[in-house]
């Protein structure tokens, strides 16, 4: 489209659906982050929101703990995994972020990255080691988002928002 318009040519804008991230007033609350595929954009935008205001030293405002979780198809489509790396690692070595990475279409021997689907369980220790009460974000593949959703409902989360951009 941009190679085509030309100056002064009208275009529609559509932006995504109504998902947005709201800073807490105070840290009583937990966050999980989970993304799948094209899915991530969205997630990593909260993620470094919170991390900015970690390193602004805003701590009354930033969720009490997070977990964020981000898969997809190859390690090589893992495209933020290297500047979340970075960028986390203040609040990871705090004990108050923790990052999982999942990969499902190949093998491989990073040690960082579980080789299968995110599970029942992965969720469910996250929210035990979260502790509070949690308000959890889905995004990725309408089947990925189906299935979050209804496994966190079984396991008693209440707060689930989830972008449907479709």
């Amino acid at each position: 489209m941009f190679n085509n318009c030309q100056l002064n040519e009208k275009i529609n804008v559509k932006h995504g659906g109504e998902f947005f991230y709201q800073s807490s007033t105070t840290n009583n609350d937990s966050i999980l982050l989970i993304c799948a595929g094209i899915g991530a954009n969205p997630i990593v935008s909260i993620l470094r929101h919170i991390v900015d205001l970690y390193a602004s030293d805003n701590i009354q405002i930033i969720p009490h703990r997070i977990v964020f979780f981000y898969t997809a198809a190859t390690k090589k489509d893992l495209v933020f995994r290297d500047s979340i790396d970075l960028s986390c690692e203040p609040m990871i070595k705090n004990n108050m972020l923790r990052s999982n990475y999942f990969v499902t279409r190949e093998i491989n021997d990073d040690i960082k990255i579980n080789n299968r689907h995110i599970n029942t369980t992965d969720l469910q220790d996250a929210i035990q080691w979260l502790e509070k009460p949690v308000t959890a974000y889905v995004c990725g593949p309408s089947s990925f988002i189906d299935w979050t959703e209804n496994s966190l409902k079984e396991l008693n989360v209440k707060e689930i928002l989830c972008e449907k951009w479709w």
